[in-house]
């Protein structure tokens, strides 16, 4: 922890020139938020609610300023908090782990700090393995821990319900890959006769949705609906390769837009 604090105090603060492509993606549906309230039905988020629109928004908030910088350094304390989450999974993992105390220490320590070097303090110059936009994955990973470290888990079963439409609402891809999760552990429960647990998990994932629904109002959720369903029917050409390098070797889903493109003519 004292690590990972120093770490962040002692950073450089990106001075680079703003990037109109990726950083314009987070401060027009902002700056167009601001002026006219609008979410999903006002722009087409092209990764989620909260990192295309709110995590600006909450960053012009709370330092005052509608400025590039403000955003930059919230995505950098938002990394903070990311490096803190990793810490408290790779401790969670090490509690499991059938051995001494020494054993454990030893253990979390290396893979404390090999998992650390995942993930860096950029605003979007770089592209580490884990970002902030991971935060909810992570989160139902330390919740899942607790599940199996514990007998009382129905809190953590029904948190873990939570989660669903939070991290749809934070960021589309990362979001269902943490749906698809959950139901894998429901469905877990179920398989184990594990009812209770099982009902908690899906009473939260129900109530999340029924929350989200309340919060932005029917027709923003018709548009939120409509903005994720072309989201994912159209990932792989708008989100395919870093812009603006249309190929780079060795990925799968670099050219495969452009490929399908130039032959439908």
């Amino acid at each position: 922890l004292t690590f990972v604090t120093f770490e962040f105090l002692s950073m450089s603060y990106p001075l680079n020139e703003i990037d109109f492509f990726h950083e314009g993606e987070r401060l027009t549906p902002a700056k167009n938020y601001v002026l006219n309230g609008k979410m999903w039905s006002g722009v087409f988020f092209n990764h989620g609610a909260f990192t295309d629109l709110f995590g600006t928004v909450i960053a012009w908030k709370i330092f005052g300023n509608e400025t590039i910088g403000s955003h930059r350094l919230f995505i950098l304390i938002l990394i903070f908090f990311t490096k803190l989450i990793l810490l408290i999974l790779t401790f969670k993992i090490a509690k499991l782990i059938k051995s001494d105390e020494t054993t454990k220490i030893i253990y979390f320590s290396l893979i404390a700090i090999s998992v650390l070097q995942l993930t860096e303090y950029t605003a979007g110059a770089t592209r580490p393995y884990l970002t902030y936009k991971d935060l909810p994955c992570l989160i139902f990973l330390i919740f899942s821990m607790e599940i199996l470290l514990k007998q009382n888990n129905d809190h953590y079963a029904f948190l873990i319900g939570l989660i669903s439409s939070m991290s749809v609402f934070f960021q589309v891809d990362r979001g269902i890959y943490t749906n698809v999760l959950i139901l894998f552990l429901f469905v877990f429960f179920l398989l184990r006769k594990e009812f209770k647990t099982a009902t908690f998990i899906f009473s939260g994932s129900v109530l999340s949705w029924i929350i989200l629904y309340f919060l932005i109002g029917s027709n923003e959720f018709n548009f939120f609906l409509k903005d994720t369903y072309h989201y994912l029917s159209t990932k792989g050409f708008l989100d395919s390769y870093i812009y603006p390098t249309p190929f780079i070797a060795g990925e799968f889903f670099t050219t495969k837009g452009i490929i399908i493109i130039t032959f439908a003519g």
